[in-house]
């Protein structure tokens, strides 16, 4: 059986669906919570979709050969693909609640006390996490510590997984940032 084309799982022990078929969670109704595999799924599905469109952008650019030179030792590739994928995230929960990969795991984040989803700031808040590759360029520090970026938010992504795995509501730590935020299994 089906709530607006949402499965039934209310006989599941300890999880039900909102009743008006997932637009915001009433806070009287339990409901299922996106699990860190479901998240972490999502998140390898927008980062797959994400890496796609680049190389379209750089097989256009391999044609001004000179302009991808550029732009690959001064870092700012780095810069306009961290800014790329920032911008996806934060339009895409901002805009819909959910992003692609969110989307095709049946995931959505809700805004904090149940709000559809969650306001500009709020996405933003909960996505910075994935500028912080960036630091060193934007310290202008040289080209090769553009690792120690990586490594911090490698360090985030970490610490991230292992708060949305402790915690009882499934919330991590980018959730709390944003004033709890929710991802919700539909």
């Amino acid at each position: 059986m089906t709530i607006t084309g949402t499965p039934d799982v209310r006989g599941l022990p300890g999880r039900s669906l909102p009743i008006d078929g997932g637009s915001t969670p009433p806070p009287s109704q339990e409901f299922i919570l996106g699990t860190l595999g479901e998240r972490l799924a999502a998140k390898l599905i927008d980062l797959a979709i994400i890496k796609a469109t680049p190389v379209i952008l750089v097989i256009g650019m391999l044609f001004s050969g000179d302009l991808h030179a550029r732009l690959v030792t001064t870092g700012w590739s780095e810069v306009l693909g961290a800014t790329f994928v920032f911008v996806y995230f934060v339009a895409s929960e901002a805009i819909g609640g959910r992003t692609l990969g969110k989307r095709l795991m049946g995931l959505r984040v809700y805004g904090p006390g149940g709000s559809a989803k969650p306001t500009f700031m709020q996405a933003v808040a909960r996505n910075a996490y994935l500028l912080l590759w960036l630091l060193p360029v934007f310290f202008n520090l040289p080209l090769v510590l553009v690792g120690v970026g990586v490594i911090l938010f490698a360090a985030a992504a970490i610490a991230i997984a292992i708060s949305i795995h402790r915690s009882p509501t499934h919330r991590g730590i980018n959730d709390r940032m944003a004033g709890g935020t929710q991802v919700i299994n539909l």
